[in-house]
């Protein structure tokens, strides 16, 4: 079957039998260069898992998993949330990662998984890009997102079980207090009053500010 404009022609053997013919006709070096010919042609313009697949067929994992990325990442400028997680979750599959590559791509699934409105799957991919983080404030912002999925998601025991694992390790905890405790507090508050002084405004170190984004999310998501 043809099909296409003059000089951009294309030609699909319909008949499965006739292209497994034609491929076990060819030695590997010879399919593997057709496979990279093709990839190369059809560039950005072919289908994105079609493209990365004949680049491993041509043996160019890491061409394949480039592609995907990109085309993924195109994919959520034009708000295709699920064929983004889709191209994603195959590009972390086939490529060679380092921690911080693969932590990032994870956050980045995430990421889409979260637009697609998949809370579960998204806070799943944040857990696991924190555990790649090296960087504590980057880490309590990718717990800080798993809470917020989990608890939107309406998944309530392992939103606060994340929160209080994420809390702890940010030297901080899930107040239990009790009711005299609370009037306590109360108390305090009315005897100091809600007025501030003004004071400089001071700059916020990245830890601190992913500490309070995290109680945030907590505290929003509990609402």
């Amino acid at each position: 079957q043809a099909s296409g404009s003059l000089g951009r022609e294309r030609i699909e053997l319909c008949h499965e039998q006739l292209r497994l013919w034609l491929c076990n006709e060819m030695d590997v070096a010879r399919r593997r260069e057709l496979s990279e010919r093709l990839a190369t042609a059809f560039g950005s313009e072919g289908d994105a898992a079609q493209v990365a697949t004949l680049w491993l067929a041509a043996g160019h994992n890491e061409k394949a998993a480039t592609h995907l990325v990109e085309t993924g990442e195109r994919a959520m400028k034009g708000l295709a949330f699920d064929r983004a997680a889709e191209l994603f979750e195959r590009a972390i599959e086939v490529g060679s990662w380092d921690p911080q590559q693969k932590g990032a791509l994870l956050a980045r699934l995430g990421d889409a998984l979260s637009y697609a409105g998949k809370g579960a799957a998204a806070a799943k991919n944040y857990l696991a890009a924190a555990g790649l983080e090296t960087n504590t404030a980057s880490s309590l912002d990718l717990h800080r997102k798993a809470t917020a999925e989990l608890l939107r998601s309406g998944h309530f025991d392992e939103g606060l079980r994340v929160a209080t694992e994420a809390l702890r390790a940010a030297g901080m905890a899930i107040p239990t207090h009790s009711i005299s405790k609370l009037l306590w507090v109360r108390a305090r508050v009315r005897m100091r009053g809600l007025h501030c002084p003004e004071t400089p405004a001071k700059p916020v170190s990245a830890e601190a500010a992913a500490r309070m984004d995290l109680c945030w999310a907590l505290s929003s998501g509990l609402c």
